[in-house]
């Protein structure tokens, strides 16, 4: 059975079409039984909407695409920038691991602000 960690993880690459029907089919019996991710599957699936709707003439170039999504998906990059973020003092960083719930939010804060910039730069182009 899928966890909500993993279907957070797959719910852009199933918006993308990069998942295959196999994981598409769990994603999709986890999406009928989680409300909570359903909520995020449909919240992204309407921005995706949106984006394309107002922005049909602009394409993110597919490296800038694949650096973005391996940006949001490397989670050891990700462990150290939020290391950073979670500053007792100015000298002591946060030393402990972050927990999936924490980790998922951070994740959905950060993709809600890449995609919240990318909308304003591409109504700007239109």
């Amino acid at each position: 059975m899928l966890t909500c960690s993993d279907a957070i993880e797959q719910i852009t690459l199933a918006l993308d079409g990069r998942l295959s029907s196999r994981d598409l089919e769990v994603l999709r019996s986890h999406l009928a039984v989680c409300p909570d991710c359903n909520q995020e599957f449909e919240s992204e699936k309407a921005v995706k909407a949106l984006l394309k709707t107002r922005c049909k003439s602009v394409d993110m170039p597919p490296e800038v695409s694949n650096r973005l999504h391996s940006l949001l998906h490397d989670k050891s990059r990700l462990e150290t920038l939020c290391a950073g973020l979670k500053e007792d003092s100015p000298d002591q960083r946060y030393q402990g691991s972050l927990t999936d719930s924490s980790r998922n939010q951070f994740l959905i804060g950060l993709a809600g602000m890449i995609l919240f910039a990318l909308a304003v730069y591409l109504l700007m182009l239109s």
